[in-house]
């Protein structure tokens, strides 16, 4: 009895170590009462001076957490996502150069006034989580991609192939200019975990990844995570809930690969 009483708390040392271990890898820090100011132009709506003044107090939450590398990313991220701009984010370096991310961030106070030459400026006050990465994109982890086109017709079938460099659980989001869906795992294709330099197609049953659009011509963009670890997304489906999760995940076990792609409905010409 001794003896397996032994080897469960050797066990459950060994998971509690792991598991601070890996948690030591992000290390997220409150911040409060973070400061952030915006001053309007002429051809800017109050929200649009807002969210600027927001995204000033988060690049200043970023700073006293010390997360001082790669701010101009950081304030490039912060503009293409106040403007929509979500291409700009996927095809930039962003998600590999940023250390750190801003999330659950809540305005407590907030002051609008204009100057004498009637100037408008927003002043924010936010509260906040940052997250900050204690560890560096692992340059050895990654994958080859075949099979993804730059144009599929309306009503046609997505497919593809990855081959990782390691092992790899993978995770697929498919964003259109409307909508977002969870791709990979799904209620037919369970996870399951890559083994290196080997193909795997997908999708991995007889089923049908359908791409459809009412449009003329709709953009899509396919995000494909893939980790070290079997992390599963539990988040809502939406690009701005995907991506905060994307920014929680140590860089050291993610590696993000992204394609875009218009889905065509020729019976529109």
């Amino acid at each position: 009895m001794k003896c397996k009483l032994l080897f469960v708390l050797v066990a459950l040392m060994f998971v509690v170590y792991h598991g601070l271990a890996q948690s030591s890898k992000v290390v997220e820090v409150p911040v409060r009462a973070v400061e952030g100011m915006a001053v309007g132009s002429p051809a800017e709506s109050l929200e649009k001076v807002r969210n600027r003044a927001i995204n000033e107090a988060k690049v200043e939450a970023l700073k006293q957490v010390g997360v001082a590398e790669h701010l101009a990313s950081y304030a490039d991220f912060f503009k293409s996502e106040e403007a929509g701009h979500y291409e700009e984010i996927f095809t930039s370096d962003i998600l590999t150069s940023m250390q750190g991310a801003v999330k659950n961030v809540e305005v407590v106070k907030e002051d609008k006034y204009f100057t004498e030459e009637g100037t408008l400026v927003v002043k924010i006050q936010i509260d906040g989580t940052v997250v900050r990465y204690n560890s560096s994109p692992d340059p050895a982890f990654g994958a080859e991609f075949e099979g993804l086109e730059i144009f599929y017709e309306d009503n046609t079938s997505l497919r593809f192939r990855v081959k990782p460099t390691k092992k790899a659980w993978m995770q697929v989001f498919l964003l259109s200019e409307r909508e977002a869906f969870v791709l990979f795992p799904n209620d037919y294709e369970p996870s399951f975990q890559m083994q290196p330099e080997q193909w795997y197609d997908y999708p991995t049953t007889y089923i049908d990844y359908l791409l459809e659009t009412d449009e003329g011509s709709e953009m899509h963009r396919l995000v494909m995570v893939l980790l070290k670890e079997k992390i599963n997304y539990q988040g809502p489906v939406d690009y701005k809930s995907i991506l905060d999760w994307i920014f929680t995940l140590p860089p050291d076990i993610r590696f993000v690969e992204t394609h875009a792609f218009s889905v065509v409905n020729a019976g529109d010409e």
